[in-house]
């Protein structure tokens, strides 16, 4: 249990710095910007900065609960707190991805001065030699992620006849997040 908990911490971690990368290399490339027109930009970057703010939230509090011991007793009460009031904005995220991606391959087919722009963001140290489009993906993993690290936990805790029902309502917006993709994914 205490690996599945500290798993969520340190990949979140991890996620926040991917993210902390679209958000100010990508979403504040002063160049970028200049090449897009408002409704792209709003299309490309959808509401990313609500989803960065989220999960900065979430970090914070998943810190707070090691600050208070090193051994982490559970984080499941705060990825449900997560879950009922915060996460939201990962479905709105998940549900303009198809947009996204429409408009991110139309300015690299039709824009030049954005196509090199990205190019050239995408060539620096930061990205690691990932694509913008990798970066984009990285909320609707980060969500899937979690659910299964939390169904890890949970059947953990049903194998030992507990009766810690953590993961239901999460579990509730992932599946709306999946079913949501199948059904663009079919249109």
């Amino acid at each position: 249990i205490q690996e599945s908990m500290f798993e969520v911490l340190t990949s979140e971690a991890s996620y926040l710095r991917s993210l902390r990368v679209l958000k100010d290399h990508f979403l504040g490339s002063r160049e970028l910007n200049e090449t897009l027109v408002i409704h792209d930009r709003r299309a490309l970057f959808s509401n990313l900065l609500q989803v960065y703010e989220v999960s900065e939230r979430f970090i914070g509090d998943l810190l707070k609960r090691v600050d208070e011991s090193v051994v982490i007793s559970d984080v499941c009460d705060i990825i449900y707190e997560h879950s009922e009031n915060h996460f939201s904005v990962f479905i709105d995220y998940v549900r303009n991805q198809q947009y996204q991606e429409k408009t991110y391959s139309r300015l690299m087919e039709s824009n030049r001065d954005f196509s090199l722009v990205m190019r050239r963001l995408e060539s620096s140290p930061l990205c690691k030699h990932l694509p913008f489009t990798s970066f984009m993906l990285l909320p609707f993993q980060r969500i899937t992620r979690i659910k299964i690290l939390i169904q890890v936990r949970y059947l953990y805790i049903l194998l030992m006849f507990s009766k810690n029902t953590c993961s239901s309502n999460f579990s509730i917006k992932c599946e709306m997040i999946r079913q949501y993709r199948l059904g663009t994914q079919t249109a």
